[in-house]
């Protein structure tokens, strides 16, 4: 859909005239109430709609949904042997930053993550705060727009 337009001549309408009826009356908060929350219930439709249709959310839930809760155990058990050694060995946060996402690189493209064109968008971030003594509690994974 396009995304200049959010709601249709006829949605406009519709609400316009909702609210000139209450006008018309002696309001009631009831009345009030009802009609504000019709307004809000077709506007949530619209941006649910327009969600889905202009950012492909569902797909992207879907990839979020496969890496993160393990549906690509190949991806994570590739990953995890890679970087098994990492945790022996004491190094900077820049070499560690660099071998991860070389490890991350690797473990795609020995796992069926390969074939996923949302997985480019995902990517390692180090956290260099010297409070975080744990790998665990430095590194985030973070996923971009296209």
């Amino acid at each position: 859909g396009d995304s200049q337009c959010f709601l249709t001549a006829n949605d406009k309408e519709q609400m316009q005239n909702e609210l000139a009826e209450l006008s018309g009356e002696e309001l009631s908060l009831h009345q009030l109430q009802v009609a504000v929350d019709g307004i809000h219930q077709r506007v949530g439709r619209k941006l649910w709609a327009l969600l889905n249709d202009e950012t492909q959310m569902s797909e992207h839930l879907r990839a979020l949904r496969d890496y993160f809760l393990c549906c690509r155990g190949d991806f994570y058990a590739h990953f995890l042997e890679l970087t098994s050694n990492m945790l022996i060995v004491e190094m900077k946060p820049e070499e560690t930053l660099i071998q991860l996402e070389q490890h991350w690189h690797t473990a795609c493209l020995m796992s069926s993550a390969d074939d996923d064109l949302y997985f480019e968008r995902v990517s390692i971030k180090l956290d260099t705060n010297p409070k975080a003594t744990l790998l665990d509690d430095r590194m985030a994974v973070e996923a971009t727009r296209p």
